[in-house]
């Protein structure tokens, strides 16, 4: 198998954008030189790429930022140039899309890596890649993870985020999604346009139909604003802190969408070695193929509102031992594929394959 994957970058780097750069690039233009500075910082993966000079020396074309970053600084132009390019040189397009919803070029073959899409049906090359974060068991919880050992009568169910949303955020939410959409209609460039839901209200419901449930323990914390509202640093790292805490306390946490087709909440769940419940809605979930996601509590998109039911069943069907191995699985997952080296690792993994196979 090829050791090495080559990576054409197209553009330059602009330190002032920085931050809209994607994730396999910016180890390599951080300023980190050698080999050993970069893999002891960002991983192993960096001594298995290479940024080649030449689009025909490549085996995948990836510019330098988040599609978004084009479409506001008006160089479409130039990205429509790099994809012509590389489809004349028949080198694989790679392109990254940030924030809630996904942009999704209309253009020909590529891959695009997105944090959620609402129609994942409607194209078979995106995949999804998480949102990365400070790993909690460094920051948060000491350097180790505490597992949930015994059963209680109840399981027991976390929460701690935004949960009040009357009818008032309902019509306001509608408001965004149609302004959204009509977007869309008009301009193809646009970021996807999400259904006509209110992801605030619907969780707010399922939050509320859990806390009546005699199936389940809840453990909520109940914000009325998104991070409770915090705008200082040291008020957002308080909440974090509790937040976390709140995940520690817990065996399930409760997990369904905000304004887009994703939860990051998610992916801290499994960082955090406990159970995510995965309120569906009609997303794409990561590795799927990869990871059997069915031996967590998935709850359909007809059955929101019968969550209680299904991790009761969940809970019931587990002994002491399975549940701890499904947390300790959930950390393994984390690890593997979802912390940044995890993913990248995933990430060349991918394209040395595809470019063998080819």
């Amino acid at each position: 198998m090829k050791s090495t994957l080559h990576i054409y970058v197209p553009d330059s780097y602009d330190d002032v954008h920085r931050k809209r750069m994607v994730p396999p690039i910016y180890p390599f233009k951080n300023g980190a030189h050698s080999f050993i500075e970069k893999a002891a910082e960002f991983g192993a993966w960096t001594e298995r790429v290479q940024l080649v000079q030449h689009l025909a020396d490549a085996d995948i074309m990836l510019p330098c930022y988040y599609v978004e970053y084009y479409k506001e600084n008006n160089k479409l132009h130039e990205f429509k140039a790099f994809h012509q390019q590389a489809i004349e040189a028949h080198v694989q397009p790679v392109y990254f899309s940030a924030g809630d919803l996904a942009l999704i070029p209309p253009l020909g073959v590529y891959d695009l890596f997105v944090h959620g899409i609402f129609n994942p049906l409607s194209k078979s090359n995106l995949e999804i890649y998480p949102n990365f974060f400070p790993d909690p068991k460094d920051k948060y919880y000491h350097g180790s993870i505490s597992y949930h050992h015994t059963k209680s009568l109840l399981p027991l169910c976390g929460f701690c985020g935004q949960a009040y949303a009357g009818w008032e955020k309902k019509y306001t939410d509608y408001a965004r999604v149609i302004k959204q959409q009509l977007k869309r209609s008009i301009d193809k460039w646009s970021n996807e346009a999400p259904p006509l839901r209110s992801a605030s209200y619907t969780r707010s419901k399922i939050l509320n139909s859990l806390q009546h449930s005699t199936r389940i323990a809840c453990n909520f914390i109940l914000e009325k604003k998104y991070r409770g509202g915090a705008s200082h640093a040291t008020e957002k790292e308080a909440l974090s802190l509790r937040y976390f805490e709140n995940m520690q306390q817990s065996l399930y946490i409760i997990c369904y969408r905000g304004t887009g087709n994703f939860s990051v909440r998610f992916y801290e769940t499994l960082a955090a070695g406990r159970i995510p419940v995965t309120i569906r809605s009609n997303d794409l979930l990561p590795f799927q193929g990869m990871i059997d996601w069915e031996v967590f509590p998935m709850v359909p998109e007809n059955r929101i509102y019968e969550a209680d039911k299904i991790i009761a069943a969940h809970y019931a069907a587990h002994s002491e031992h399975t549940l701890l191995q499904l947390q300790q699985y959930a950390r393994s997952l984390y690890e593997q594929y979802f912390c940044y080296q995890g993913f990248m690792q995933t990430f060349v993994d991918r394209y040395l394959t595809k470019t063998q196979q080819s």
